[in-house]
């Protein structure tokens, strides 16, 4: 089943509103720099993000689609790690903009993971992935010749290479969207709270229901 764009669309919409509302109720319109402040705008910023993953795998732009990707998981996984609650000396450090402090700790993400019941989360291993993509590799040049090849008309008929390669990646835009949706519902003794309202985000709190269903 292709991805439901309208339903993506509207889920960040709400995200992005309720969002706002919490930093603007609790951290006076984003002004006042807190953990929960880190929180916030790195979850806007993977909304942000995620709008353009699912557009580029619409438009099948697949080398951007995977830098927008992994530029979507590092704000989640920081969001993640800062939403813990002995995540504040790392806040701090982001805050101050210091080296590196915008990289999450896998290892300790994937370890919350398997904490919740996760047998094998594999957050560094994806992400470790992504990166390969992201950056000029051998394999990344190679899949960026296919997909000019194939804008060219000039890719072989019988490859089947790329159609395997778009359908592998079509749940890909609603697998993100969970895990952003996630994040923000969650309400583990672990975390900090957001103070969200699910009621102002039910269609969220439905598309995660029905998620989980699959």
């Amino acid at each position: 089943m292709s991805p439901n764009y309208e339903q993506i669309e509207g889920c960040l919409n709400e995200l992005d509103h309720e969002l706002l509302r919490v930093g603007a109720e609790r951290c006076d319109y984003l002004q006042q720099e807190s953990q929960l402040w880190a929180v916030i705008l790195l979850l806007l910023r993977s909304s942000s993000l995620l709008r353009s993953v699912a557009r580029l795998y619409h438009s099948r732009d697949l080398d951007a689609f995977d830098a927008v990707r992994r530029a979507f998981f590092e704000s989640w996984q920081l969001a993640f790690q800062f939403r813990m609650e002995n995540a504040r000396g790392e806040v701090g450090r982001w805050l101050a903009q210091a080296p590196d402090a915008w990289s999450a700790d896998l290892r300790r993400l994937d370890d919350y993971a398997r904490e919740r019941g996760l047998d094998a989360p594999d957050i560094g291993r994806q992400y470790g992935q992504l990166s390969e993509l992201a950056h000029p590799t051998r394999s990344a040049c190679g899949n960026s010749a296919v997909l000019i090849t194939n804008r060219l008309g000039m890719l072989d008929p019988n490859d089947n290479t790329l159609p395997e390669a778009i359908a592998d990646f079509e749940r890909e835009p609603a697998a993100l969207l969970y895990r952003l949706v996630w994040l923000v519902l969650d309400s583990d003794a672990a975390f900090i709270g957001l103070g969200v309202n699910e009621s102002n985000i039910t269609n969220c709190v439905s598309f995660a229901e029905g998620y989980r269903r699959r």
